[in-house]
């Protein structure tokens, strides 16, 4: 006997396989919706989401700093030392921007189910390492982890539920972050000055 508490959500462009499917599973007791495409089934399971669209999903565990991880961070230095001799050339400044992925936020802000890896993700210390680098190069440097941490213990919903990228909030949080950081370096002219 099926388990009818269970809500099943269709997914299918075809429109007659989600009608005929809807109604067979909706005879033997099923709650059922339907979307015709990825982006309309994510608005489905967005209503969803108890708390009001605060459940946030977690991609795969970060990454080890193993031998491969620090070969490519070699080679992003070396890229990031060219980006800055080319800067330095033509009279432009740099500035490295760290983005964290999204369980390095909201680890330690969230609460987890009891069989969920999200908790016990060891993060790297990849900022770190390339903000020492950086230091060591004259490279400016912004690790925006604790900017956009700060606003999602605020409530903020700094990244998408269901995406690895920032929502609009956290393209807020981020564009404050940045410009803070430049005006603190005097890169900025003052308002009402002209460049």
């Amino acid at each position: 006997m099926p388990d009818t508490t269970a809500r099943l959500l269709i997914v299918d462009d075809e429109p007659s396989i989600r009608t005929s499917m809807s109604h067979v599973l909706t005879e033997i007791g099923y709650g059922v919706r339907t979307a015709e495409d990825g982006f309309s089934a994510l608005r489905e399971l967005r209503q969803e989401i108890p708390g009001n669209g605060r459940t946030l999903w977690f991609g795969g565990p970060p990454p080890a700093i193993d031998e491969q991880r620090i070969m490519l961070l070699g080679k992003l230095q070396t890229i990031l030392a060219t980006a800055k001799t080319t800067c330095e050339k033509a009279g432009a400044k740099l500035l490295v921007v760290y983005n964290p992925r999204k369980d390095r936020v909201y680890q330690d802000l969230c609460t987890f189910d009891a069989d969920s890896e999200v908790p016990h993700y060891q993060q790297n210390d990849l900022p770190e390492r390339l903000g020492a680098w950086c230091g060591e190069e004259k490279i400016e440097y912004l690790d925006l982890t604790a900017g956009l941490k700060a606003a999602a213990r605020e409530g903020k919903l700094v990244y998408l539920v269901d995406d690895p990228h920032w929502s609009a909030e956290g393209h807020e949080v981020v564009a404050a972050e940045v410009a803070r950081r430049l005006d603190g370096l005097h890169w900025l002219p003052a308002r009402g000055d002209s460049p």
